[in-house]
């Protein structure tokens, strides 16, 4: 999302395959959400790259704040969890993931199921000169029982001097 409205359209998401997945839109109770659905027998790792270049000049970033994985729920969470979450000691604002009911591990021993999301904007090289870049991070793990609505905390951190650095607000 950017200033609330979808940067990529509905069909530029629909219906992309990843490997042993498929994109799709469906609607939630907090909006539209991106989606991956299993063509394959075996779950398998999701790897998936969206990707939109603009003209130079036209994607200024004014505040980061204002790009966000959909749905930005509440800025901050002390939500207490039932499992340690990877990126639990700053949140700029809280998102959600959702596991179905019916995801069954494949066995007891089976594994947390990890969530490793990325949201690169990049002002990117206009006249020479280039522009800020920013991240929005999700890195959860989550135990293999968990199901449901899931809030995930957001951190934004800003490209500087080679390094990814928590953006200070």
């Amino acid at each position: 999302m950017r200033d609330g409205s979808l940067v990529f359209s509905e069909e530029e998401l629909q219906n992309q395959q990843f490997g042993n997945w498929k994109s799709v839109i469906v609607v939630t109770p907090y909006g539209k959400m991106l989606a991956f659905q299993s063509i394959g027998g075996d779950l398998t790792d999701i790897d998936a790259d969206f990707f939109k270049k603009f003209d130079p000049g036209k994607l200024t970033v004014t505040d980061i704040r204002d790009e966000s994985l959909n749905p930005l729920i509440r800025e901050n969470s002390d939500e207490s969890k039932e499992w340690k979450s990877g990126t639990e000691n700053r949140s700029e604002y809280v998102s959600i993931i959702f596991l179905p009911e019916d995801l069954v591990p494949l066995n007891a021993n089976a594994t947390d199921i990890v969530v490793d999301l990325k949201l690169t904007v990049s002002e990117g090289l206009n006249h020479s000169i280039l522009g800020d870049i920013f991240r929005v991070t999700i890195l959860e793990r989550i135990p293999p029982e968990i199901r449901g609505d899931i809030p995930v905390n957001a951190h934004i951190t800003q490209y500087l001097d080679g390094n990814w650095v928590p953006l200070d607000g």
